[in-house]
C-alpha cells in the first residue's frame, strides 16, 4: 500500500485546527490526540511502516524530530488551555503554526524523494 502524502498533510492541518478549537473550548476535543507524537495518525505511520521503509532518509529523520517538537509544544498548549490560561495557550499556538508548516514541508520533500521516477 502506497502512503497518501496528500491525506497526511490534510490530516495534520486538521489536527492543528482541532487544537485551536481545544484552546477555545477544552471540552470540544479529546486532548489525548494532541499530547503524544506516537498516538496521532502521522506518528503511528512514522513509528510503523513509514519509519521501517524510509527511516534511514535524512528528511524522514528530520520529520520525526520536528513532529515530536510539535507535540511537545502541543502538550504545553493543552496544559495552559485546561488550566484556563487561554491567552497563554493562544500565544503558544502562534509559535506552533510555523512548526506545523515545517511538518507539511517535510512531508512534501519526503514525497518528492520517494516518489517513483
Amino acid at each position: 500500500m502506497v502512503f497518501d502524502f496528500s491525506a497526511a498533510r490534510m490530516k495534520h492541518l486538521n489536527w492543528r485546527m482541532r487544537l485551536q478549537l481545544f484552546i477555545e473550548d477544552p471540552t470540544s476535543v479529546r486532548d489525548g490526540e494532541f499530547v503524544s507524537e506516537h498516538d496521532c495518525q502521522l506518528g503511528k505511520w512514522l513509528d510503523g511502516r513509514g519509519g521501517a521503509k524510509w527511516g534511514h532518509l535524512p528528511t524522514m529523520k528530520q520529520l520525526v524530530q520536528v513532529h515530536a517538537a510539535v507535540h511537545r509544544l502541543a502538550r504545553s498548549i493543552v496544559q495552559e488551555a485546561k488550566a484556563g490560561a487561554s491567552v497563554e495557550a493562544r500565544r503558544l499556538f502562534a509559535s506552533l503554526s510555523p512548526q506545523t508548516d515545517e511538518v507539511v514541508g517535510l512531508l512534501n520533500k519526503l514525497e518528492s524523494e520517494v516518489a517513483p521516477k
